[in-house]
């Protein structure tokens, strides 16, 4: 059976965007010969730049995950940088795991001995692209 992607993105659209052209960059390199061998992707998009607030309202990124997972998400991508700063809040409204791309990331740079502490670059490009390298990295030999 093939796996079911949810994505939640956020602030930026650009992000949601970059990284699902990604993942089916990532299908068409495994020589997907038909629509049914695409990954079955589920995205709930939310530009709701209140994220940034003091006390933001959680409400709409609740629901997009509860959604995410009732219509059988088998994991999800937070394609949004801004919201994880409330990873620990939002793991708890669902059963099924939400990928910490930001916890990824720092494993890489420490396993790549990266020491720098400021790092300048485009957000929802990064985002993207380490969600694409995580995906690839991971599901290379799978069905996706």
């Amino acid at each position: 059976m093939k796996l079911k992607i949810g994505i939640l993105g956020g602030i930026g659209p650009e992000s949601s965007a970059l990284f699902y052209e990604r993942l089916i960059k990532l299908a068409q390199s495994k020589n997907v010969q038909s629509n049914i061998g695409y990954p079955h992707i589920i995205l709930e998009s939310i530009p709701a730049p209140e994220l940034l607030l003091k006390n933001p309202d959680l409400t709409m990124y609740k629901e997009a995950l509860k959604n995410l997972q009732d219509v059988g998400a088998d994991f999800i991508v937070l394609v949004c940088n801004t919201a994880y700063v409330y990873i620990d809040q939002l793991k708890k409204e669902v059963n099924i795991p939400i990928l910490d791309l930001n916890g990824e990331t720092e494993k890489i740079l420490k396993k790549n001995k990266v020491r720098t502490r400021t790092l300048h670059f485009n957000v929802n490009y990064f985002t993207s692209w380490f969600a694409w390298c995580w995906f690839r990295r991971n599901f290379s030999s799978s069905n996706v």
